[in-house]
């Protein structure tokens, strides 16, 4: 017999009691998916930034710091993402675009 011909079976939700997490999911995921666009374009001020311009030496080597933790970060995920496709086997970590995962 069907449900949906069971003159006994309730439609509606029937996990009330986990109705207050799920409810603000989607919120969630937007947050999350926005944070990391912010993330992204201030990153990018700091990859794209002339280290040429700038006459303050300990400023200079602050946005070169930045820089280089950047690239490795965004290094590191091309691995993982890699690794999440089946491209790239975790054992190869090391050899993958010259990054380690820490």
């Amino acid at each position: 017999m069907l449900l949906a011909q069971d003159k006994s079976y309730k439609k509606g939700f029937r996990f009330d009691h986990v109705w207050p997490i799920l409810k603000d999911i989607e919120k969630f995921a937007d947050n999350v998916n926005a944070v990391e666009v912010f993330q992204r374009k201030t990153d990018n001020k700091f990859l794209f930034k002339d280290l040429k311009s700038i006459t303050d030496p300990i400023l200079r080597e602050f946005f070169q710091n930045e820089q280089s933790r950047i690239i490795q970060k965004r290094a590191q995920q091309q691995v993982l993402h890699q690794i999440w496709r089946g491209a790239v086997q975790p054992h190869q970590i090391g050899t993958v675009n010259g990054a380690a995962l820490e």
